[in-house]
């Protein structure tokens, strides 16, 4: 896991947050340098690299997020499977998610357990990726096209940024991501209460 909080000269505040490692739970092969390099919908089209993150810190709203790498053959999405994954335990008052639906918009219910045993829940809402915005959430990328399974198509695609209430009078322990295979993660933050 990684951390960013404010303020390094001559760039933007962050928020204060602590970056989510989902490297060991990607499957999905969603960016690509070429036609055919990738699938990030399960049929074949994928997000050009070229208009994409480098792999690493990316910053999109004041969020820190690690973006996966972008080249073919890399994994950088995970499918919506009911996965839980742990954060560094502490207070939070939000998780900002980057993802996106395939085949239309979806939505999930994802959990977040707490120290002291209980839990809640809230619903996370993803706008197809070839749409726009549809569900509260902001384009953190945009990509003018998208490279398919034979060759390129002027299809303009988007990663989204959305948001989950945390309650910040609790411990934050771990997540537990929706189950809908048509959702597709690429990165969490968790925001910090103070």
């Amino acid at each position: 896991m990684g951390s960013a909080t404010a303020a390094h000269w001559g760039f933007p505040a962050t928020v204060a947050a602590t970056r989510v490692d989902l490297s060991a739970l990607f499957t999905v092969r969603g960016v690509s340098t070429t036609s055919g390099g990738g699938s990030f919908d399960s049929s074949g089209y994928a997000y050009p690299a070229d208009e994409m993150p480098a792999g690493g810190l990316f910053v999109s709203g004041r969020v820190p997020w690690t973006f996966p790498p972008a080249a073919d053959g890399s994994l950088s999405a995970l499918t919506g499977g009911g996965q839980r994954t742990t954060v560094s335990s502490a207070a939070y008052k939000a998780l900002h998610i980057l993802g996106s639906a395939v085949h239309g918009d979806k939505t999930g219910t994802a959990a977040m357990t707490y120290g002291d045993g209980t839990a809640s829940t809230a619903t996370l809402s993803l706008t197809d990726w070839a749409s726009p915005a549809a569900h509260g959430e902001k384009t953190a990328v945009y990509a003018s096209y998208r490279h398919g399974p034979h060759a390129d198509q002027p299809v303009p695609v988007r990663v989204f940024h959305q948001a989950l209430p945390v309650d910040p009078a609790r411990t934050l322990t771990s997540v537990t991501l929706p189950v809908n295979s048509r959702m597709r993660i690429m990165a969490i933050s968790a925001e910090r209460a103070a």
